[in-house]
C-alpha cells in the first residue's frame, strides 16, 4: 500500500425469561485458534481484490468469499457462539451479511440470522469499550465468537438533563444498532440497567430494528433537553464465565495476540469489511499514518455523532484521499450517506484534523 496522500485539500468553507441451555465446549486458547484456520491460495492468484470487480486472469465468478477473484480457494474461519458452543468451520461469505447468513446455517441453536447481535474476535468476553468487536477488517488468523440475542428485554425512562447522554453506538451492519462505550460520569452511566453490548430495540416506542447506527443516534439527539425518554434495550446472551480470566498454569505467562501464520502467507492478508457490508482481501498492512487517520475520524465521529465504525472510517478516509477538495470531499459523503447524517462541522472538523496530521508526517 503505498505511503503517498493526496486529496482532502484546502479548508472548506465555513460552515427475564429463561434460557434454554448449551452443551459447551472448552473455549479455545491462541495457539488452539490459529491451528484452525485453513487458507490454501491458488497458484498465481492476486492477492488484493475487490468484490465484483473482473479479473481477467482468473476465469470467472464463483460463490462466495472462495470464488472471488483472487480469494483464496479455500478459507474458512473457525466460530463458535460466545456463550458456548461447539466450534464450527465457516467460509464462503463476502459480506457481513453473508458471514451470519453462514452462521445461522452453520448453528441449529439459532432460529434466525436476526438473532445475531454482533460478533467479537479471539475472545468471548465483552471489554469495557468493546475493543475486540469485529469491525472494520479481521485477520485470516482471528477466532470468530458469535453473540445473539438473550430474551432479557428492557425498558428504561432516561431523563435528558444535558445535550449529551454518553452513548457512544455502532451497529453490525444488518439492522442491529447497539451500545459500544458508555462514557463514565454521564447521563446514561447512572442507569445501571443499561450496559455495554445491549441492543437499542426502540426510542419511544418508534422501533429502531433496520436502522444504521447514526440514525439511532439523530433520533437520540433530536430530545430535547429536560424531556424524558424510554428506549427498549435487548441484552446479548452471556457466557456464565463472562467475567472470569481464562486459566494458566502458575508462572506461565498470558498468551500473546501473535499467531503462528505458516500455514496462511507472511501473516499481513486481511479481510475488509466496507461499510456497506461488502469485503475485500488486503494483503499489506495499513500504513501507520492510515492508521491515525483512520483512528482520528474513529474519534470526530464519536464526538460529533456519538458513533463509532471503523469500516465506515475507513470508507471516510478514501473518500478524504481521493477528493480533490474539502467541499468535494462533503459532496461526496453526502452522495455516499445521504445529506446531513455527518453534520457539516464534523466534516469540517475531520479535514481539518486529517491535514494536520498529514503535515507532521510530512
Amino acid at each position: 500500500m503505498s505511503a503517498m496522500f493526496k486529496g482532502g485539500g484546502g479548508a472548506r468553507s465555513a460552515m427475564s425469561e429463561n434460557v434454554p441451555e448449551l452443551e459447551n465446549e472448552p473455549f479455545l486458547d491462541e495457539s488452539e485458534r490459529a491451528a484452525n484456520a485453513e487458507i490454501e491460495y491458488p497458484g498465481n492468484a492476486p492477492r488484493t481484490f475487490t468484490p465484483g470487480k473482473s479479473n481477467p486472469a482468473s476465469g470467472g465468478i464463483g460463490s462466495g468469499l472462495a470464488g472471488i477473484f483472487g480469494m483464496p480457494k479455500k478459507l474458512t474461519f473457525s466460530v463458535q457462539l460466545a456463550h458456548g458452543s461447539p466450534v464450527r468451520k465457516i467460509g464462503n461469505f463476502k459480506s457481513v451479511k453473508e458471514l451470519y447468513d453462514r452462521v445461522g446455517e452453520s448453528f441449529p441453536e439459532i432460529d434466525s440470522p436476526a438473532e445475531i447481535m454482533f460478533c467479537t474476535l479471539n475472545s468471548y468476553s465483552l471489554t469495557k469499550n468493546m475493543e475486540n468487536l469485529l469491525g472494520g477488517q479481521i485477520m485470516l488468523s482471528d477466532f470468530i465468537y458469535v453473540h445473539i440475542k438473550s430474551h432479557i428485554r428492557k425498558r428504561v425512562v432516561i431523563h435528558k438533563s444535558d445535550s449529551a447522554l454518553g452513548l457512544t453506538i455502532t451497529d453490525n451492519g444488518a439492522g442491529i444498532a447497539f451500545i459500544k462505550r458508555i462514557r463514565e460520569g454521564s447521563i446514561v452511566s447512572r442507569v445501571s440497567q443499561v450496559r455495554i453490548g445491549d441492543h437499542i430495540e426502540s426510542i419511544n416506542d418508534q422501533s429502531t430494528v433496520g436502522w444504521r447506527h447514526f440514525e439511532v443516534a439523530k433520533k437520540l439527539r433530536a430530545i430535547p433537553i429536560g424531556q424524558q425518554f424510554t428506549m427498549v434495550l435487548v441484552e446479548p446472551l452471556r457466557s456464565e464465565f463472562d467475567n472470569i480470566a481464562p486459566r494458566r498454569a502458575p508462572g506461565q505467562p498470558a498468551p500473546q495476540s501473535t499467531h503462528d501464520l505458516a500455514d496462511i502467507g507472511d501473516g499481513n492478508q486481511s479481510i475488509r469489511f466496507r461499510s456497506q457490508g461488502n469485503a475485500e482481501m488486503q494483503q499489506e498492512m495499513p500504513t501507520d499514518f492510515i492508521v491515525q487517520a483512520q483512528n482520528l475520524i474513529d474519534d470526530e465521529l464519536e464526538k460529533y455523532v456519538g458513533i463509532r465504525d471503523s469500516a465506515l472510517a475507513s470508507d471516510i478516509y478514501d473518500f478524504w484521499t481521493s477528493a480533490e477538495d474539502a467541499d468535494k470531499f462533503a459532496t461526496d459523503l453526502d452522495e455516499a450517506l445521504g445529506e446531513g447524517i455527518i453534520p457539516d462541522d464534523a466534516i469540517f472538523r475531520i479535514d481539518e484534523a486529517l491535514q494536520d496530521l498529514k503535515a507532521k508526517f510530512g
